[in-house]
């Protein structure tokens, strides 16, 4: 757990310190901690007029301080349904990261979620939901309920697979200690028998019940490292698994898909592909098995032997069929894709990028989303003295934000900017740009004095990736920004001083990446015009990393670059940079 340290001496300048003593040593007025208890940390400092402290960064911790708020809570929600086939969406209640939801024929409308804490029940079909009292309070990875008893139900968690009987009321743990369960697949003609992927000892196995989970075996000769298991509904003995030698790890390498067509006794290796770390990167349907990997979604229609390419070429992570109809697939690739035609074709289901966790589709057609919300920008203000905190916010959307720019004017107004890759980052209405479908692009916000407004909030970029790097404002209260722009079309004004990207870099190869410039860009004190805004670059990659104005109006701007044809004027100290990366 990583808690910011904010530490503030008084608000002396090197003149001052001069003025008052040479030889004496600054102290340090007050030390304050404050955080979540997830990660954080603080980017950005700046204070007012009257030595109010305003302090911005990056945060995950669902329980970040928040007062006066304008944003309460981090953006996106951690479970989204549809009851209608994906056409449209609803963000039930639950507080924590849903990685599992699970339900019966035999008990219509009763559900069960899965969560980063514990079980929730809804007895509406997933309208509400209430935490069960005697679930484990455990990372909950994965749910089965028993398709033939309604009140049997497994529960793999990270302190043990957990099964109840009398639907949630109690649980017992069914396997020894140490046993973090990861995933469970279980074919419903046969539901004694399940399979699970078990990290134990630091080593990632597949165990095996045939008895309805009173006993467990290790199946020797499963893959090493399996991280993803699903059951083939074709045959009460047929599995498949995705396994790697590093097993459930974001650095998982030379991962390969295994089938098994004796519950688990043996596997045989299909194909190595690139499978996506994920509990539910494998899933199938009568007739055609599919894999989220990072180069989009593959399908198999004879049982594993060959693997073919789909249409949907994003990088996937979960998949899941439509067990009442098989022709309907569901994937997460940044946003949720469904197919009707058995994985044919693609169409986007729910625009909103968002950390995925699961997508569950269960008995009735439901279909859940879960997720783990975003990790945010926070924005929070301390009295001078720092005993106070006069207000705390996050800002953000269902991705990843990152503040990089702060500045605060005469009345109070706090200007935040940086780079996010949420699709649903919070904007103003008359913003500047409202939408963006780019992988990460600029905004610029204005907080209002009492932190529970937003004055304006826009994106700024085009189609392809760009950030805001440094931000300042003037008396009128417009922004001045500065940043890293990849995009040919990102926003240049009329007359810009560049007004095309230079991408004539010497030595890069075809398939490197495409280089981009700095920019500088003024925006207006509404947030909803661009003043001005002009790329600013040579043919490699440049950035401007700070900028600044002087009294005349005057930009002054940062940075780096690797471009020896970065435009320079009559008579400076040096016309080319002496190496690969130079400051500007």
């Amino acid at each position: 757990m990583r808690r910011i340290t904010l530490l503030i001496a008084p608000a002396l300048t090197i003149a001052q310190l001069q003025a008052a003593d040479i030889t004496s040593r600054p102290q340090l007025a007050y030390s304050k901690t404050f955080g979540g208890s997830g990660f954080e940390y603080g980017n950005v400092v700046a204070a007012d007029s009257t030595g109010n402290i305003y302090v911005a960064g990056h945060t995950a911790s669902l329980d970040f301080p928040v007062k006066n708020a304008l944003q309460g809570r981090p953006g996106g929600v951690p479970l989204r349904a549809s009851a209608d086939g994906g056409k449209t969406w609803t963000t039930p209640s639950i507080p924590e990261s849903v990685f599992a939801v699970a339900g019966s024929l035999r008990a219509p409308g009763v559900l069960y979620a899965g969560t980063s804490r514990t079980i929730y029940k809804s007895a509406d079909a997933g309208k509400t939901w209430t935490a069960l009292v005697s679930a484990p309070s455990a990372s909950v990875n994965a749910l089965i309920a028993d398709p033939g008893d309604a009140n049997v139900l497994y529960a793999g968690t990270s302190r043990g697979l957990f099964q109840s009987r009398d639907a949630g009321a109690t649980w017992r743990n069914s396997t020894g200690q140490g046993w973090n369960v990861l995933g469970l697949a279980m074919n419903p003609s046969r539901p004694s028998t399940l399979l699970a992927t078990v990290s134990l000892n630091d080593r990632v196995s597949v165990y095996r019940t045939t008895d309805s989970g009173a006993t467990w075996v290790l199946l020797s000769n499963a893959p090493f490292g399996a991280f993803s298991l699903t059951h083939d509904p074709a045959s009460a003995d047929a599995f498949y698994a995705a396994a790697s030698p590093q097993g459930f790890s974001p650095f998982a390498q030379q991962a390969a898909i295994y089938k098994s067509s004796d519950a688990g006794s043996t596997w045989t290796k299909l194909t190595a592909a690139p499978v996506a770390v994920s509990t539910f990167a494998l899933a199938a349907g009568p007739g055609a098995v599919f894999a989220a990997t990072t180069g989009g979604l593959i399908m198999s229609r004879d049982g594993g032997a060959t693997w073919s390419p789909t249409s949907l070429t994003y990088p996937a992570e979960n998949v899941a069929v439509d067990p009442a109809n098989p022709q309907t697939v569901y994937a997460s690739a940044s946003s949720i894709f469904q197919s009707t035609d058995g994985g044919a074709h693609w169409t986007e289901s729910m625009p909103v990028r968002q950390t995925v966790q699961a997508i569950s589709i269960v008995p009735g057609g439901g279909v859940f989303v879960g997720a783990t919300p975003g990790a945010n920008v926070f924005l929070t203000k301390w009295s001078a003295d720092g005993r106070q905190m006069l207000y705390s916010t996050y800002l953000g959307g269902s991705y990843f934000d990152y503040v990089t720019g702060l500045a605060v004017d005469r009345t109070g107004n706090a200007y935040v900017s940086g780079y996010t890759y949420s699709t649903d980052f919070p904007v103003t209405r008359g913003a500047l740009q409202s939408k963006t479908a780019a992988a990460y692009t600029g905004f610029v916000a204005k907080v209002g004095p009492g932190g529970d407004t937003l004055a304006y909030s826009t994106y700024l970029g085009g189609s392809a990736g760009d950030a805001v790097f440094a931000l300042a404002i003037d008396g009128s209260g417009s922004a001045y920004v500065t940043g890293y722009a990849g995009s040919d079309d990102f926003p240049i004004t009329r007359g810009a001083y560049q007004s095309l990207i230079a991408r004539a870099c010497a030595g890069r190869k075809a398939e490197d990446p495409p280089t981009g410039d700095a920019f500088v860009a003024k925006v207006g004190a509404d947030g909803s015009s661009l003043l001005y805004s002009t790329f600013l670059g040579g043919g490699c990659n440049d950035e401007g990393l700070g900028i600044a104005l002087d009294s005349s109006g005057g930009v002054y701007v940062v940075g780096e670059t690797e471009s020896s044809d970065f435009p320079t004027t009559k008579g400076v100290l040096q016309k080319s940079p002496a190496g690969p990366q130079k400051a500007s």
